[in-house]
């Protein structure tokens, strides 16, 4: 038996940081997840949520002889558990099959760099597991909150020598390179603190997402197709209905 695996997309990915101004308010920036899936229940009802992470995996089985290999394929998804929790878990207890599932990759600022579309789509199992996500991003929050008061103290102390580096430029006493020295690194200092602080908006938002609950799911499907314009087009496979499997 030889399996394929596809890298899992990561929930880290939502702390990449966006260069630019501080948004005036200094509000919780929503973290943009790595990914979104939709799941078409029924010809009614759709459930839509964010994922954490997923990872897809092919596998081809080993016939037994003069038989034609198969192959088999599952997504594991990990969401935060409550949006369609009901939904998924019912799915899983009854064998009933969703009509079809798309998963969007996402990038940094939020649009769809993949999509993944999947046919007959079944919740093979569903797991409730408690998480330390959010007492991991709490550490993570302390740490910076702390760099960002130190960065504060240079930078208020950077501009008091920029001041008087621009007095003794003016007497002469200081060299137009030193005042312009002093300059610099002011204005790297107030550049790191704007990072700082976008850094500390995105992870409030990420913090504000998190619960004490994650949910563990895998789905199988009986065919997929992968559309990503940047990875050169698309690809589509179909698998053999499952009760034909070995």
């Amino acid at each position: 038996m030889s399996i394929t695996r596809f890298p899992a997309f990561s929930s880290a990915f939502a702390l990449a940081v966006l260069s630019g101004a501080i948004p005036a308010s200094g509000q919780a920036r929503k973290a943009i997840p790595p990914a979104r899936i939709t799941l078409q229940i029924d010809s009614t009802t759709a459930a839509r949520f964010d994922l954490r992470s997923f990872d897809l995996g092919v596998t081809q089985n080993s016939p037994p002889h003069g038989q034609i290999a198969q192959s088999s394929a599952e997504i594991q998804i990990v969401k935060q558990a409550g949006p369609f929790t009901g939904d998924l878990v019912r799915l899983s207890a009854s064998g009933q099959h969703a009509l079809a599932g798309t998963i969007e990759v996402l990038d940094s600022a939020g649009a769809p760099s993949m999509t993944i579309q999947l046919s007959d789509v079944s919740v093979i199992s569903d797991h409730l597991t408690s998480s330390n996500a959010r007492a991991s991003l709490e550490q993570q929050r302390i740490s910076l909150q702390e760099s960002l008061a130190q960065l504060d103290a240079d930078y208020q102390q950077a501009q008091r020598d920029l001041a008087t580096a621009e007095e003794l430029g003016k007497s002469k006493v200081m060299t137009k390179q030193d005042v312009l020295r002093a300059r610099e690194h002011a204005g790297e200092l107030q550049q790191r603190i704007n990072l700082a602080r976008e850094r500390q908006n995105i992870l409030a938002g990420q913090i504000a997402g998190q619960s004490s609950l994650e949910e563990n799911v895998v789905l199988h499907f009986g065919r997929i197709e992968i559309q990503a314009p940047d990875a050169g087009g698309s690809m589509a496979w179909d698998f053999a209905p499952r009760s034909q499997r070995p």
